[in-house]
């Protein structure tokens, strides 16, 4: 993602008809991400990374 230097944010009325495409293609990244980092052990956490550990974590306590 790049800096946005020219539009204008949706308001509400716009935003959620994408709202539902938002949702499901975070979550296949999630996933996505999720599938390919799962095996690591030892590896040192960047930042964002303590997000997705959390949520793993509370998945499998599910």
């Amino acid at each position: 993602m790049g800096l946005l230097s020219q539009g204008s944010p949706l308001n509400w009325a716009e935003t959620k008809k994408y709202a539902d495409h938002v949702r499901k293609h975070g979550i296949l990244q999630f996933v996505n991400i999720y599938n390919k980092v799962k095996d690591r052990q030892k590896d040192v956490l960047k930042w964002g990374d303590e997000v997705r550990v959390q949520l793993s974590t509370n998945l499998k306590l599910l």
